[in-house]
C-alpha cells in the first residue's frame, strides 16, 4: 500500500480470487491484515526484473508505495479495470496516466476479460516497460 498500516480484507469463500482491500458487498468474511509499502519490505531489485500486480483495485496504492523502486522494475504486468466498478478502484485511464508520468510506456495487452453481462472489455493485463527499454529500441514496421 501507500503507507504501512492495517486494513480489512473482504473475502468471499466462493470466489477467493476476488478478495479485496476495497469494501465489497458480496464478501461475508472480513479479516484485518497488515499493509506494508513495497519500499519498506524491499531495498533493491535484481535486474532484469518483472512485477505482476493483480490486486483487485489496490494497484494504485501498491504503485504509490514503491517509492524509488518503481524505477528499478523493467517490466510491469498490471491487471486493471477498464471502467469504475467501485469508486475507490482505479481505472485503466488513471493507472495509465500515473505510470506514463513516470516514464513508463504501455508495451502490450497480455490478457483481456469481458463482462459476461454484455461482452464489454472490463479487465485487462497491461504490460508496461520503461521508455528506454530494449523492448522499444526497434521502431521498424516490417
Amino acid at each position: 500500500g501507500e503507507i504501512d498500516t492495517s486494513a480489512t480484507l473482504s473475502v468471499n469463500p466462493a470466489n477467493t480470487g476476488g478478495s479485496t482491500l476495497i469494501a465489497a458487498v458480496d464478501s461475508p468474511e472480513l479479516y484485518t491484515v497488515e499493509i506494508k509499502r513495497f519500499d519498506s519490505l524491499v531495498t533493491s531489485v535484481a535486474r532484469p526484473s518483472l512485477m505482476k500486480i493483480d490486486a483487485q483495485g489496490y494497484e494504485m496504492k501498491i504503485l504509490g508505495g514503491m517509492g524509488s523502486l518503481l524505477d528499478q522494475i523493467d517490466v510491469y504486468i498490471i491487471e486493471v479495470a477498464t471502467f469504475p466498478f467501485h469508486p475507490e478502484r482505479a481505472t485503466f485511464d488513471q493507472l495509465h496516466s500515473f505510470i506514463r508520468a513516470r516514464g513508463i510506456c504501455q508495451h502490450e495487452i497480455a490478457g483481456l476479460i469481458r463482462r459476461p453481462l454484455d461482452g464489454m472489455p472490463c479487465h485487462l493485463d497491461a504490460v508496461y516497460v520503461k521508455e528506454q527499454s530494449p523492448l522499444r529500441s526497434d521502431n521498424r514496421w516490417g
